[in-house]
Parts: C-alpha cells; sequence; structure tokens
C-alpha cells in the first residue's frame, strides 16, 4: 500500500481508479495473508465498454490491494450486489441490460434474461437484491427495471419465478432481514411485499409533497423494523419507512438535511444496527444513529451524530457508498467512492469521465444518546467520533 495514500486518522486513501464508480459492494475475506475486504466497483464511462472492478484489499499496511479483476459489463452496471454464499465460494450478481451471476476471479457463471418486456428487447435493469440467509443453490434474486416490473428469480435454475407491473419506472429493490422486498419508483411511491405472497403489495400512504426521480434503498440486515430511501429530486431528505409488513401502515418520516446535496448512496452499519452512513453529492458522509425501538422513535432524531469527509476532496463528488461486514466484533469500514466535478456522471452528477477514487474508513462505535450532538459542518466532529481506523483489525 502506498504511503501517500494513508493518512494520519485511520483513513486510507485516495486510491485512484481512473473511472467514476456508480455502484459498489463490500464483504469481508480471510486467507492465510491475513483478513481484508473484498470491493466490487460498477464503472461509469460514457460511450465506451463498462465492467465491474474487483479488488481486494489487506489490512496490513504494507500489502494495500492485493489483486484485481475486471468483469465485462459493456454497458454501465446499475446494481454490484455480493451473494450471502455459505459455501465459502465468492459470488457476484450484476443488473443492467442482464443479470449476470460471477465468481470473484472474473468466471460469468449465469446469464439470468429478461425476455418479457413492453418493447421486446433487452431491459434496462436497474437494480438487484439477493434473498438473505440462503445459499447459492436455491437462492432468489429479486430485480427491477425501467418499464415497471419487479421480478423473482431462481438463481439455481435462472428461471424468472414472478413478475409484478407496479406501473412506473422502478428505481430500487431491496430485501429486508425477515425476506420481505421494498421497492421504489420514480414517481416517489414505495411498495412493499413478501414474496411467498406476491399477489399482496403493499404501498405505503403517499407524502404531502410528491418527489421523483432515481432513488435508493437501504435495509439493513439487523433493522426489519426499518428502512430508509433517499430520491434524488428530494433536495437531501432522508425517508425513513416501517418494515414491518404485518403491522397497520405508519405514515413514513422525512427528515430534512441542513445540506440541500442530494443523497447519492446510503448504508445501514453491519456492526451497529442503529447507525445509517449517508453519502451525498457535495463529498461528505453523514452517519445517523436511530433507535432501535422503531419508527417513531427513530423519529426523534435531530441530526446526524457525525459528519466526515476526506482530506483534500473539496467539491468532489460522492458516488457510491458501502459498509463492511464486522471485520472484527464491533469493528466496520466504510467504503466511499468520489470522483472530481466536470462531465455528467451517474444518475445525473457532474463528474470527470477520468476521475474517480475510493476511500476506506474504519468507524467509531454509536455514542451514548446523551452525548449525540449535531456538528456545524464535517470538520468539526466530536474527537469520540473520528474514523476509528483500518489498520490491525485482523
Amino acid at each position: 500500500m502506498a504511503a501517500e495514500e494513508r493518512s494520519q486518522h485511520g483513513v486510507w486513501g485516495p486510491h485512484e481508479l481512473g473511472y467514476a464508480v456508480h455502484d459498489l459492494d463490500v464483504r469481508a475475506t480471510s486467507s492465510a495473508g491475513g483478513t481484508g475486504l473484498m470491493v466490487a466497483c460498477s464503472s461509469f464511462i460514457p460511450d465506451a465498454a463498462n465492467f465491474v472492478e474487483v479488488m481486494t484489499f489487506g489490512f496490513s499496511a504494507p500489502q494495500g490491494i492485493k489483486n484485481s479483476v475486471r468483469l465485462p459489463h459493456y454497458f454501465p452496471c446499475t446494481r454490484v450486489r455480493w451473494l450471502r454464499s455459505g459455501s465459502g465460494k465468492e459470488l457476484l450478481a450484476t443488473s443492467g441490460d442482464y443479470l449476470r451471476v460471477w465468481s470473484a476471479s472474473g468466471e460469468l457463471c449465469r446469464l439470468l434474461r429478461h425476455e418479457a418486456n413492453p418493447h421486446g428487447v433487452c431491459t434496462p435493469i436497474t437494480s438487484v437484491d439477493a434473498a438473505p440467509g440462503s445459499s447459492p443453490s436455491g437462492q432468489s434474486l429479486a430485480s427491477c427495471d425501467i418499464y415497471g416490473i419487479c421480478a423473482l428469480w431462481d438463481l439455481e435454475t435462472g428461471a424468472m419465478t414472478q413478475a409484478l407491473d407496479l406501473g412506473q419506472p422502478l428505481s430500487d429493490v431491496a430485501f429486508g432481514p425477515d425476506g420481505v422486498l421494498a421497492v421504489v419508483g420514480e414517481r416517489g411511491d414505495c411498495f412493499m411485499m413478501d414474496p411467498r405472497q406476491p399477489q399482496d403489495v403493499a404501498v405505503f400512504a403517499p407524502r404531502t409533497r410528491r418527489v421523483s426521480g432515481p432513488a435508493r434503498i437501504a435495509w439493513g440486515a439487523h433493522r426489519p423494523d426499518l428502512f430508509a430511501v433517499s430520491w434524488q429530486g428530494d433536495a437531501g431528505a432522508l425517508v425513513l419507512y416501517n418494515g414491518l409488513l404485518h403491522q397497520p401502515k405508519q405514515t413514513p418520516i422525512v427528515i430534512k438535511s441542513t445540506s440541500s446535496a442530494t443523497v447519492s448512496d446510503l448504508c445501514w452499519s453491519h456492526a451497529h444496527p442503529e447507525l445509517l452512513a449517508c453519502a451525498r453529492e457535495d463529498g461528505i458522509v453523514d452517519v445517523w444513529q436511530f433507535s432501535e425501538a422503531g419508527l417513531e422513535s427513530a423519529s426523534a432524531c435531530s441530526g446526524p451524530g457525525f459528519s466526515w469527509a476526506p482530506r483534500g476532496e473539496q467539491g468532489a463528488n460522492c458516488t457510491a457508498l458501502a459498509m463492511s461486514p464486522e471485520v472484527r466484533p464491533g469493528h466496520h469500514v466504510l467504503v466511499m467512492a468520489t470522483m472530481p466535478p466536470g462531465q455528467p456522471g451517474p444518475e445525473g452528477q457532474e463528474a470527470s469521465a477520468s476521475g474517480g477514487a475510493l476511500y476506506l474508513a474504519g468507524l467509531p462505535s454509536p455514542v451514548a444518546k446523551q452525548q449525540q450532538r449535531r456538528p456545524q459542518d464535517h470538520s468539526a466532529v466530536p474527537a469520540s467520533a473520528q474514523p476509528a481506523g483500518i489498520v490491525g483489525v485482523a
């Protein structure tokens, strides 16, 4: 790992990529060489062939990136998702013109074709997610597309088992920890269903102010009660939804930010279920701490527990964000992709076609409720909330 890529405050980066990142996902890995992370990044390169790059990062300072492989994906890949495998084999699902399943070494294992659509051509699939708690044998996937179709897939056979028309272009799909599925549309609607009873689709009460545009969902592996959504047209707002399908529906809670910068990506912590990281297009990451007592309790949160931005990245756009699984008990790593301002980038952002970098930062544990406060800006972070470092976590 190059010395210039490591700061003095537990942050590793920038690792220059040479391309803008549209989406990324992270999983922990271990080998004889120690513990590390596998990071999958989808490229956004206008008017050129794209790819998904899989990089293995070691936590030992001298090692850095152990290896890297690129998976060809001519059109920009809209989502990358590591599959929850009990076999020890790393598999990656990607969405775009088709659904693809890859090995971490770059072998294309399966191509899932979405044949049925209104136009009779390959369907632009906007997102994919894998059902929790399953192995690749018989694993279920869910996808959504711009024609409004939410589809369920059997990975073992490659067959589409259900196709539901939700009546509007769909932006994102996510499984909750109990296997319930959430889908968001570009007209501001949010849908929820149980794949075992896909004919019963719940539609959340519409918000008082209609929003539109691409959206992102975050549903934590340990938060069945709550999931979060951000819409590009929502001026930095964060929307919290009740994730309990069989309870009376609650009106979603809209949390306004002091910044109007769009939330480009968001992710719950695997180590601390109450923490939600939201990456904004202005390059700042807000980390919120929401009570585990449900939606109403979460609404009492007045602001992020702390905010963070990489030094020297003033004006950079944040394009993608992911949180690692626990690298050791109570410790997790935030992975963020940035790109400099310039040409149009993913989701309408302004970005340079030749730029793009990754940062890895160890995050602190949640603070006690009475200690939470809202920093005035991203440089005024409480000392207890500084990035905790990623060296020596093995």
